[in-house]
């Protein structure tokens, strides 16, 4: 249960969307804010002026309109004024609003998707941050705008209680406190109902997405000729159904509390009214007020008390969103553990690496993926590593990468520390296309182009990266050339199999004007044959550079200098070829049982 000071402490946290929105767009805040609290005087010159106007109407009809008509058509010309500037304010307050709601949504959004590419890959492989991301994912673009329009409206609301709360002092000083009291049961309702609408969003976040990961395994390209094989759309269909009923059963039970607690609530607030309502009217049948009074006091007891229900209301809503700009606060306040040093050295090109007895664990809990890992390469070698699935290659070549630190060791690049180099340029002298190559749903021409993302636009150097590659052959056929939008997500793409992707793949690599060339299984997928074609081929296109090949087939990993062979995270052998078989190891092993499956 939540106290009171966790409930102001929410609400200062939701108080902090303000000023990411005058961060964001400060004119068009600032503008939003001020008609708020300009609107906020209108209701009360109202009802001053409506109570003047009775009153005056009374005083003409005693004398029978004999008297002047002047005072009155300068209280009906001051009524027109207020009530044009109100409706001036409302549009402004309309037009800023809808405006304001656009910008934030989009501020939001991109400080998401800025903050989610600063972070270490560290955080993608946790199950726990998916969940935290996709709470801020879906609410932010939402919530930041209701946030700041619900402040907005408290402003409003907050300057007509204020002003018309004076008038009502007049009468009673302890009608306002009785007032609050009243309305008090509202906001304490309100904010349990909050808590619990939150508390049943968060716990739903992990079977979402588990929901959300069904339906796309029934729709997605990949998955769906599975699905209808196997006839596993009941099953999911089934499961995800479960899901949605146990929402819509525990929004009900929710609804069902809240509707108690308002009904209850408004019977109160509403026998205090008419008793209020009542007292005014016999004090004005025995001559205590007048008529004008009569409006005035019931209107200002019925506006008071309907506008701090408002401000309930909307400091309700505050306070069910503030959970969520928690939420998104405390995500951007997410550092990377991967960092530029203060002073950190450039990289203009890599001419040596070497791992000094590196040892890595991707969790504290978890075994070691390498243990005291030792090599070098140098200049102009082209090397091979080779080893079971899960053996620690693909690590290696991350660790290189720094999109992890190694947990033990340290990491040369041309016999400096691997941490004394911007990682920016680092990234730049590497060129990679891992087994899991991303199938851009983009043009033929980004698809390669982003490979080296400065030069998206040299189509000439594009279409070299893709002759390279052996896709210049069946891209310059299609019907858009390298125009053509690859994939099939979106209307109008044309679908590729798996080994034209694969050179689209490793034309991006090609683009790239870098030093070490790193090719982990992207050609898995295709026939020993054509693997070792396009590794051949790879090999001589990229001499002078360092390269590194990971390959299950030996066939391919005969083509390297030098081979390394990997072992429950450990580097076991380390030769060619030629020495590797001469030594009958493991790698010799592999060999001959890899060459007795082609026998």
């Amino acid at each position: 249960m939540k106290t009171g000071k966790d409930y102001f402490t929410i609400l200062k946290t939701a108080a902090s969307a303000i000023k990411i929105s005058f961060k964001a767009v400060p004119f068009l805040t600032s503008l939003y804010l001020s008609v708020h609290i300009l609107n906020g005087f209108v209701p009360v010159i109202q009802i001053l002026l409506g109570k003047q106007i009775l009153d005056e109407i009374v005083r003409l009809i005693a004398i029978s309109g004999n008297g002047s008509f002047n005072y009155l058509i300068l209280l009906l010309s001051a009524m027109f004024v207020t009530v044009t500037f109100g409706n001036i304010f409302m549009s402004i307050k309309f037009f800023s609003q809808k405006r304001l709601w656009d910008e934030l949504s989009k501020y939001a959004q991109v400080e998401t998707m800025k903050q989610s590419l600063k972070l270490d890959m560290r955080y993608f492989e946790s199950s726990k941050f998916f969940n935290e991301y996709e709470k801020v994912r879906q609410n932010i673009d939402h919530v930041l705008p209701l946030c700041v329009s619900a402040g907005g409206e408290l402003l409003n609301l907050a300057t007509v209680f204020i002003s018309v709360s004076i008038v009502l002092i007049h009468i009673h000083w302890l009608l306002i406190p009785l007032i609050v009291l009243v309305n008090l049961p509202i906001l304490l309702w309100g904010m349990g109902y909050s808590m619990v609408t939150y508390s049943l969003g968060s716990s739903r976040i992990a079977e979402g997405r588990k929901a959300n990961y069904l339906a796309m395994l029934a729709t997605d390209k990949a998955s769906v000729k599975e699905v209808k094989l196997f006839n596993l759309g009941g099953y999911f269909l089934e499961k995800y159904e479960k899901f949605f009923e146990r929402v819509v059963s525990e929004n009900w039970k929710a609804a069902k509390s809240q509707f108690l607690g308002a009904f209850l609530t408004a019977v109160i607030s509403d026998v205090t009214y008419f008793g209020f309502y009542i007292w005014v009217v016999f004090r004005a049948i025995i001559g205590i007020f007048t008529i004008g009074d009569v409006s005035l006091y019931a209107q200002a007891f019925a506006n008071t008390s309907g506008t701090l229900k408002s401000m309930l209301r909307y400091i309700n809503e505050l306070y069910e969103n503030a959970f969520y700009i928690t939420d998104f606060n405390t995500f951007l306040a997410l550092t990377p553990k991967i960092v530029n040093a203060s002073d950190a050295l450039p990289l203009s090109g890599i001419h040596s690496i070497q791992f000094k007895n590196v040892s890595f664990q991707y969790k504290s809990k978890l075994p070691f993926t390498l243990k005291n890992v030792s090599f070098q390469i140098t200049e102009n070698e082209n090397i091979a590593l080779v080893g079971q699935n899960g053996a620690g290659k693909t690590t290696i070549i991350k660790l290189l990468m720094r999109l992890y630190e190694a947990t033990e060791g340290s990491i040369y690049i041309n016999d400096i520390d691997i941490k004394k180099y911007k990682i920016e340029d680092l990234w730049k002298q590497i060129g990679t296309v891992f087994q899991d190559f991303v199938e851009y749903q983009l043009t033929a021409e980004e698809n390669i182009g982003i490979g080296q993302i400065e030069n998206i636009g040299d189509i000439e150097r594009i279409k070299e990266a893709a002759k390279k590659s052996g896709a210049h052959e069946f891209i310059s056929k299609l019907k858009d050339g390298y125009k053509t939008v690859l994939g099939t997500r979106f209307e109008g793409g044309t679908g590729l199999s798996v080994g034209q992707w694969q050179k689209v793949a490793i034309a991006r690599a090609f683009m790239r004007d870098c030093s070490v060339l790193v090719l982990d299984e992207p050609t898995a997928s295709i026939d020993a044959k054509s693997e070792y074609e396009i590794f051949k081929k790879f090999v001589q296109l990229v001499e002078g550079k360092i390269t590194i090949l990971i390959s299950h087939r030996f066939s391919t990993v005969r083509l390297a200098n030098r081979i390394l062979v990997i072992e429950n995270g450990k580097l076991i052998e380390n030769g060619s070829h030629e020495e590797l078989m001469k030594k009958k190891g493991k790698y010799a092993e592999m060999f001959m049982l890899q060459a007795e499956g082609y026998k």
